[in-house]
């Protein structure tokens, strides 16, 4: 039944137990005030942990009534409304009891009792917050969140889902932020009673990070002469400062800590000597190109290697050493310089250290072996591979000797008799060959002196006639072995595969081009009225 209609029930019985006039007379009398009637009682509510619990009561009264509501029992102060409301309900309130009395003059009247149920509240995070942090390399950030629900919440803070000791309040700050932190994701784990929710990841981004170094201006490969100075420097780009450090052939040079090392007296020891240098700053370092020092002597006659009074073979530095019959020089790639000085090969170091790879200084022959084990007849012509191998044109025994870079010799190719035999290794045969060379491919090219011919051994020991023709001395220009030449003594190839031929009995600088065409194309024959010596040791 509707409250309006029981409030008004209410007033009829009230009125009706009011003393009146009646029959017609009147007699004087006083009207008594009856006690208010509770037409509708508060009510049970049920709200979720900070919503506002209202609770109301309708009475009917002959007179203006006062409402005095009570939780559990004990008034509660100012709750005079015929309504009383809890603005934020508390999970504290869960439980609690409302009653209120209503009273005008005729009396009190006590409601019944109405419980407020609150509801605990999952928690909850706001999805419109941003998704990156961005702070300067070196200063912390500062991660926050906003949960909504019941508390009591705890806190969790993870990086890269791994939760971070300590992290569990609603907001979580970094240390000094570094390159490694860049790009580092941040979430947080909220619970309560009702459950738990995960935040969003957001994004670290840390700005004015250093930048690597990188080599702008290599140090740059010098020719100087002795005695003078020689400057490297390096230009790098990037975050600075940087920090540098040269080194001497791969070791560390002391106190070189700038962008310019400077050599300040050259020797010709110095020579080849490769300097490089390390540049570092605080995102990491790079090294630079090696940069290569040549020295040669000053303008005029210097010794580098050997010394004058007589020949010999001593071992030494520089000029405390001696050759006893140098002809023929080649440089390896290390740079070192590899030396045909009769009996032996000689070795010259960048460092100005002379010593005997292979072969006796008082003993000549032909035997292979190791170092000085071995024996040469005349070594007088030398050229070096790409591996470091030297090819040695042993005059005295017709044959071209090879020399590892470790000293072991063998018989490449030839046979001890002279002859001009195209063949495999030991079985073609040379008549005193002189000069040697090497070319990109693993050929070896010989100037056979006594044959008047260019021969190749290929790099497994086949040995072809190229040009000329063996006994026939001559000037002409024509294709392999219609070509002539008069003594030919030494010879290079270029990157091209062309061999150039130093011609001795015709005075002249001869090409012969990869397909044989030999041509001259310095200097100009003319008849020689001596006879050069048959070559020997």
């Amino acid at each position: 039944m509707p409250t309006r209609w029981l409030v008004g029930i209410a007033w009829l019985l009230m009125l009706g137990g009011c003393g009146g006039g009646g029959g017609g007379s009147s007699s004087s009398g006083s009207a008594t005030t009856t006690a208010p009637i509770i037409a509708s009682q508060p009510q049970n509510a049920r709200v979720d942990d900070g919503q506002t619990a209202t609770f109301g009561v309708a009475a009917a009264s002959a007179a203006t009534p006062t409402y005095q509501w009570s939780r559990n029992g004990a008034a509660i102060a100012g709750a005079t409304g015929a309504s009383y409301s809890i603005a934020s309900a508390q999970l504290g309130d869960d439980g609690a009891t409302f009653s209120v009395a209503v009273t005008n003059g005729g009396g009190t009247v006590q409601s019944a009792p109405a419980t407020l149920n609150v509801n605990v509240v999952a928690p909850g995070i706001p999805s419109n917050v941003a998704r990156t942090i961005s702070v300067v390399a070196g200063q912390p950030a500062t991660f926050s969140v906003v949960a909504s629900g019941s508390a009591p919440m705890t806190f969790q803070w993870r990086r890269g889902g791994v939760a971070i000791p300590g992290a569990t309040t609603s907001s979580y700050t970094t240390a000094a932020t570094s390159a490694a932190d860049n790009g580092a994701t941040f979430d947080v784990v909220v619970t309560n009673a009702a459950g738990m929710v995960v935040s969003a990841p957001v994004t670290l981004v840390v700005t004015g990070l250093p930048q690597p170094p990188v080599v702008s201006t290599q140090p740059q490969s010098l020719n100087v002469r002795a005695g003078d100075p020689a400057t490297f420097t390096v230009t790098a780009n990037g975050t600075a400062p940087f920090s540098y450090q040269w080194s001497r052939d791969g070791v560390v040079v002391a106190g070189a800590q700038s962008a310019t090392y400077t050599l300040a007296t050259t020797t010709l020891a110095d020579s080849g000597a490769q300097f490089s240098v390390v540049v570092s700053n605080a995102a990491g370092s790079v090294t630079s190109a090696s940069a290569i020092l040549p020295v040669i002597p000053q303008p005029g006659i210097a010794l580098v290697a050997g010394n004058t009074g007589g020949a010999g073979t001593i071992d030494g530095v520089g000029i405390t050493a001696r050759f006893a019959a140098p002809s023929s020089a080649a440089i390896d790639s290390a740079g070192n310089v590899l030396v045909a000085d009769g009996g032996t090969v000689r070795r010259f170091a960048a460092n100005g250290a002379v010593t005997t790879l292979a072969g006796s200084p008082s003993l000549r022959g032909a035997a292979d072996g190791a170092g000085t084990a071995a024996t040469f007849g005349n070594a007088v012509g030398i050229a070096v591979d790409g591996a470091g191998n030297a090819y040695v044109a042993d005059s005295a025994n017709n044959t071209i000797r090879k020399v590892t870079a470790t000293g072991v010799v063998s018989t490449f190719a030839g046979a001890s008799s002279a002859g001009s035999l195209d063949g495999v290794g030991t079985g073609a045969s040379f008549n005193a060959p002189n000069g040697v060379a090497t070319d990109g491919v693993g050929n070896v090219y010989v100037a056979d002196t006594g044959n008047h011919t260019i021969r190749r051994i290929s790099a497994s020991g086949v040995v072809t006639t190229i040009a000329g023709t063996a006994g026939v001395a001559g000037s002409t220009d024509a294709v392999g072995t219609a070509a002539s030449f008069s003594q030919p003594a030494g010879l290079v190839v270029d990157g091209s595969l062309n061999v150039y031929v130093a011609d001795l009995g015709n005075a002249t600088i001869r090409r012969i081009t990869p397909v044989g065409v030999v041509s001259t194309i310095a200097g100009a024959y003319w008849r020689k009225w001596w006879v050069w010596p048959a070559m020997g040791p």
